[in-house]
């Protein structure tokens, strides 16, 4: 009697998955290749940390550059301050400049890098297999850099997010991957791009697991945890070896019965947190119903924010010095100070 063997059947699943019967689903193929993936990553927390350096630099080149003049390759964000002008009125117009380079390359480069950066990065994530095209984060850091070095008050957390994380997914599109595993490599360069910012690696991890990895599991938590870590290190070697804000002394966060205040604080501050995100969309809501194209809409918002940045300077640039401020207790002296300037300027042109 001749026997038959049997012909052991392919799984089913992603396209991408290996044709192998080795692994019987997706998600054992991508438990298997969690080694493969830390290793990508680490190397993806490093680049990150370069990447981070480079838009601290950029940022700072161009604050000299607009405000003082001067073309400084060692500047970063935390040597070139631009409320410190001596430029007069003539402020009003340079954040406006700034608007119309960033929206020329928004019109003539990619649309994608308008916005925040962290929503584009969960659009790609959600609607694109984690796929971001190279020049969207390349694009992204410049036209940031020109941004905020003209002054318009951003924070560098956004795009550094959307770039670390475009080249996450440039890694995790020369492999043959999966897009779930795409989305790790995404997510690890995001959370590299932001400890190696602000040398934050757990608070970076939390804040990509809540925002963009959309999930606990620790094929996906290792690879970003060691990513993070290394661009913390990254942080330490190439940036600074120092916290990011430096109260001029020690803070006290007090005992136990501090802790009904600090519940208090934390409503207040999802109060205001929910008004500012909501006026936020409410003002780009207004802004798309005027009907205004690139360069013209980022224009006319940095043109809004060279007149408050005329009567108020500290409002221009990132503000990490105005936020070492605020914890070494000089809000309320920074606060006099502005209204003191104000008065003191309305009194001057009533003469």
């Amino acid at each position: 009697m001749r026997k038959t063997l049997a012909v052991p059947q392919e799984p089913t699943g992603s396209a991408n998955v290996e044709r192998t019967p080795k692994y019987t689903t997706v998600a054992e193929r991508e438990e298997a290749r969690i080694g493969m993936l830390t290793l990508l990553s680490a190397g993806i927390g490093f680049a990150s940390g370069f990447i981070a350096d480079a838009l601290y630099r950029l940022i700072g080149i161009f604050t000299n550059l607009f405000f003082y003049g001067r073309f400084d390759p060692f500047a970063t964000v935390s040597t070139a301050l631009p409320q410190y002008n001596t430029l007069g009125p003539a402020v009003v117009g340079v954040p406006a400049v700034g608007g119309i380079i960033a929206g020329l390359m928004i019109k003539y480069g990619s649309p994608k890098i308008a916005g925040h950066g962290i929503p584009e990065s969960m659009e790609a994530v959600l609607l694109n297999r984690s796929k971001i095209e190279p020049k969207v984060g390349l694009l992204k850091a410049v036209s940031a850099a020109v941004t905020i070095g003209s002054g318009q008050p951003f924070g560098a957390e956004g795009p550094i997010i959307q770039t670390g994380g475009a080249f996450g997914s440039f890694v995790g599109q020369r492999i043959r991957m999966t897009g779930s595993e795409r989305k790790i490599l995404l997510c690890s360069g995001a959370a590299a791009g932001m400890a190696a910012t602000f040398g934050t690696p757990i608070a970076a991890v939390l804040l990509v697991v809540e925002l963009i990895l959309f999930e606990f599991r620790v094929k996906s938590l290792v690879p970003v945890g060691v990513a993070s870590a290394i661009g913390a290190w990254m942080h330490v070697y190439l940036i600074s070896s120092k916290p990011l804000f430096q109260p001029a002394a020690p803070i006290s966060f007090g005992g136990l019965d501090s802790l009904p205040f600090y519940v208090a604080l934390g409503l207040l501050c999802g109060v205001v947190g929910t008004a500012l995100s909501r006026g936020l969309y409410e003002t780009e809501d207004l802004l798309a119903r005027l009907g205004l194209h690139q360069p013209w809409l980022p224009t006319l918002g940095g043109f809004a924010v060279g007149v408050m940045g005329f009567v108020v300077p500290q409002i221009l640039g990132v503000g990490y010095d105005i936020i070492t401020s605020i914890l070494s207790g000089g809000l309320a002296s920074s606060c006099l100070k502005i209204l003191s300037y104000m008065q003191g300027y309305l009194t001057y042109h009533r003469r």
